[in-house]
């Protein structure tokens, strides 16, 4: 265990270091989609219509695919895939790319302040400071 790591911390750096072991979760021609309902309910069940259905996530468009059942699911998410990179070259656009290396955090203004001020103390910027941070967390050691 690393210093000043918790143990829950060290037990999630020791457990989710690869992508096979996050169930249900797919990668396709660099796209993420979730297959059945987790955190993210990226995949839904429609009774009325009898299918599952889902999006994929991280971009701005509008990727869905559904099926009654997984392989269907999965077979209709590759399509759906296929079918927008597809069409981002019909229209000589560039595919939307999933993690760009940006996001936005929100964090309460005191903790602004405290982050700011011991970044100034040690010469770097805030980004660089959360950027490290995160680079020491459980999360960067996933194996993609």
């Amino acid at each position: 265990m690393k210093l000043n790591e918790t143990r829950e911390s060290a037990h999630l750096r020791s457990r989710v270091t690869d992508l096979s072991v996050v169930p249900n979760l797919v990668s396709y021609n660099a796209l993420l989609a979730c297959i059945t309902p987790l955190a993210s309910q990226n995949v839904e069940f429609s009774e009325e219509d009898g299918i599952f259905y889902g999006k994929v996530l991280g971009i701005r468009s509008l990727i869905s695919y559904e099926g009654e059942n997984a392989k269907e699911l999965l077979d209709d998410f590759h399509g759906a895939v296929d079918d927008y990179l597809e069409s981002c070259k019909e229209l000589g656009k560039e595919p939307e790319v999933a993690f760009k290396g940006s996001f936005n955090i929100r964090l309460s203004p005191d903790l602004h302040k405290k982050i700011f001020i011991y970044t100034a103390a040690h010469h770097m910027t805030i980004n660089k400071y959360i950027e490290k941070t995160l680079e020491d967390s459980p999360a960067a050691q996933v194996v993609i």
